[in-house]
């Protein structure tokens, strides 16, 4: 089995033998479908390259512009630009190594507004001298070594260069205006070895105040037992990213905070009175109406003829959207009771009563499928209570309605005594011809 190419690399596929083709015609469609998509995939990573290219370029002409420029004549977003296209840079020449890369002097670039430039008469930066922008002599500068490094070539050992012939090798790198000077002796050295990295991170380690921390009693630990990092090799760039040492974990308790009511306000819920108005469907009381009760209670309060042991309550809070006032003792429960009950008509069409939390109705919401045709809100509640014997629909309410095909989907809302039937039933009721099918949802 040998592979073939196409003139402009794209994978075509094998050469298969005779018995190989005779196979059945499933593994011959399979091999089709994968040589379409190695093609395909070939074909859109050469595009993309081709597109970051293109970004590769336009980056290099955009940071060329801002070459020896004034900071202080450039704004915080340029200074933004400037590091997001030369981080741009940087992945794609990593990405793609195989590309012919571009010339750009990065250290004379400004980054931020700190680094103040300096210019001379001659046009010449003074500030940041560029081995490679030397446009005075057309030979480059020697690079001079602080120390006289000359040694015999008796004593040179095995493999070993003279420091001579490394500056030399050194001088045509610079020539050709390369950045990077890979020399062997440790003494020879260019100011790119000080400068900083135009994608490093400020160092923080002498900002960076170092506390000490008490050990904690679960684990035992702290900075001072943890003797394989020390504070100062905390924050490493050494790869132009922050390893961070985890600091030792210490438990926090939070037994105050599990019960946010304070002991005095819980009472039991024998003492807990909802008071609801019967002419809401849900009962529930508006934050007005409730007003003019509360005010209505407080002049009964403010009058001599009620004891104050017989009037002390506790926090009032929402259950089931109606509103329940927690009671000290058993005098102040029927005290409330008794109020309320003789409170006539506060607004239009109130009918407020005073009952204990166990009594609320609960209400379930149910789902029901009706067959077509058509019905109304009034015909179905109607037919459902003229056909099914014992069902009151008294306290049932329809939520919403939708179609799904031909069938409608009704949500209604039902008490307890509805849901106990419609178990019973099997969750089916008579409608008409035919049968209306109901779901309970789980508790």
């Amino acid at each position: 089995m040998e592979e073939r190419c196409s003139t402009d690399g794209f994978f075509i596929g094998t050469t298969q033998s005779d018995e190989e083709m005779a196979g059945p015609a499933s593994s011959s469609y399979s091999w089709r479908k994968k040589i379409i998509r190695n093609n395909r995939n070939a074909k859109a990573e050469k595009i993309k390259e081709k597109n970051q290219k293109g970004s590769y370029r336009r980056a290099i002409f955009f940071c060329a512009r801002y070459i020896d420029r004034d900071p202080n004549k450039m704004t915080d977003n340029e200074f933004r630009d400037i590091r997001a296209k030369l981080k741009f840079i940087r992945n794609f020449e990593y990405r793609y190594p195989h590309v012919r890369r571009r010339y750009l002097p990065i250290d004379r670039i400004p980054l931020s507004k700190s680094e103040a430039t300096s210019t001379s008469i001659d046009g010449e930066d003074t500030a940041r001298q560029n081995p490679t922008s030397s446009t005075n002599s057309k030979k480059p500068q020697a690079i001079e070594s602080p120390t006289d490094t000359s040694i015999p070539a008796d004593t040179l050992g095995a493999g070993e260069t003279s420091p001579e012939i490394v500056n030399i090798s050194a001088e045509l790198k610079l020539s050709r205006g390369q950045l990077s000077i890979s020399t062997k002796d440790p003494t020879v050295k260019t100011e790119f070895d000080n400068a900083t990295h135009w994608d490093a991170k400020p160092d923080v380690s002498s900002t960076t105040e170092w506390t000490e921390v008490p050990k904690d009693a679960s684990t035992g630990m702290s900075w001072e037992d943890d003797q394989s990092v020390s504070p100062e090799e905390t924050l490493n760039y050494e790869t132009s990213a922050a390893i961070y040492t985890r600091r030792p974990y210490k438990k926090i308790h939070c037994e105050s905070y599990q019960n946010d009511t304070p002991p005095e306000l819980m009472v039991p819920d024998n003492l807990s009175v909802a008071i609801i108005d019967r002419a809401d469907y849900e009962g529930k009381i508006s934050d007005g109406n409730w007003l003019r009760i509360e005010s209505y209670l407080r002049s009964i309060i403010l009058s001599d003829k009620v004891d104050a042991n017989k009037t002390r309550f506790g926090q009032a809070r929402q259950y089931k959207g109606v509103k329940v006032i927690n009671c000290w003792n058993e005098e102040s429960r029927k005290f409330l009771k008794r109020a309320i009950n003789s409170l006539t008509a506060p607004w239009k069409g109130a009918d407020l009563v005073a009952i204990s939390i166990s009594e609320l109705p609960c209400r379930v919401e149910v789902t029901a499928w009706v067959p077509p045709p058509k019905t109304n809100e009034t015909d179905l509640l109607k037919l459902l209570q003229k056909q099914n014997i014992g069902l009151n629909i008294a306290n049932w309410r329809v939520i919403k309605c939708f179609y799904k095909g031909c069938t409608q989907v009704w949500q209604i809302s039902i008490d307890r005594e509805s849901v106990e039937y419609l178990k019973k039933s099997k969750e089916i009721l008579s409608f008409g011809l035919s049968h209306v099918y109901f779901r309970i949802p789980t508790q």
